[in-house]
């Protein structure tokens, strides 16, 4: 299974709207995959520290999973910002904001279709993290 913790926010700013996402990442650009036959809280979050805000939603064998902030010590994690370039092994949240108008996430930079996490474009796991939180 692929886990992707995520964190998802929305400030407005006069008429226009910044939406973060933070990601769980390997190295900023890697999924995190676990053993299909392990319990996803139990076995994998938990031991790790993440506590999710709600239910993991299921695309495949994809799972975003909404973090709690409150009760996820996220200091304990690296941000992308702080690994050394290349770094393919260490956990990691990666930032994106994007702005916009509101009610359009997408708005005025996209990202680039180049940039993965894993086999998926960070647009589509963006796409499938704002169905779900909108």
């Amino acid at each position: 299974m692929i886990i992707v913790p995520f964190i998802h926010k929305v400030k407005q700013i006069g008429t226009m709207q910044i939406t973060v996402f933070q990601l769980l990442t390997i190295g900023g650009i890697l999924s995190w995959k676990e053993d299909d036959s392990l319990q996803l809280e139990e076995d994998i979050l938990h031991p790790n520290g993440i506590y999710l805000q709600g239910s993991p939603i299921k695309h495949d064998n994809l799972y975003l999973c909404p973090v709690d902030p409150e009760k996820t010590n996220l200091n304990d994690f690296y941000q992308w910002n702080e690994l050394e370039q290349g770094d393919t092994e260490t956990f990691c949240w990666r930032t994106i904001y994007l702005t916009g108008e509101p009610k359009s996430y997408r708005g005025w930079l996209p990202i680039p279709s180049k940039e993965t996490l894993g086999q998926h474009t960070i647009q589509e796991v963006l796409d499938m993290i704002h169905m779900e939180v909108i």
